[in-house]
């Protein structure tokens, strides 16, 4: 989750400097984060993680809410709506006892 908050952070700085690789980094994170969603949904995975603290209450929903928070074609518009979101949705999930 510090790997996607750091993530956004770098691609937000970016924004105000480099727009085009700054949607370059959200673009990736929405790949990967689409990634994680889809092995999130795999029963050996959940399998795997059941009994973990983090993953059916924290890790799982970030995932999923950083992922939905935009549709569509990743544009200028939209994009650092996104990256803050996925900020936000991760350190929100991420428990304080976890957090720097």
């Amino acid at each position: 989750m510090k790997y996607f908050v750091e993530k956004a952070e770098k691609g937000m700085e970016l924004f105000k400097t480099n727009k085009n690789e700054s949607l370059k980094i959200a673009k990736e994170l929405r790949e990967e984060l689409d990634l994680e969603y889809k092995n999130n949904s795999l029963v050996r995975i959940i399998n795997t993680y059941k009994n973990h603290e983090l993953f059916s209450g924290y890790y799982s929903p970030a995932v999923h809410e950083a992922l939905v928070s935009v549709t569509g074609v990743m544009s200028y518009e939209k994009l650092f709506s996104f990256l803050y979101d996925v900020k936000g949705y991760m350190k929100y999930y991420l428990p304080s006892k976890y957090r720097e």
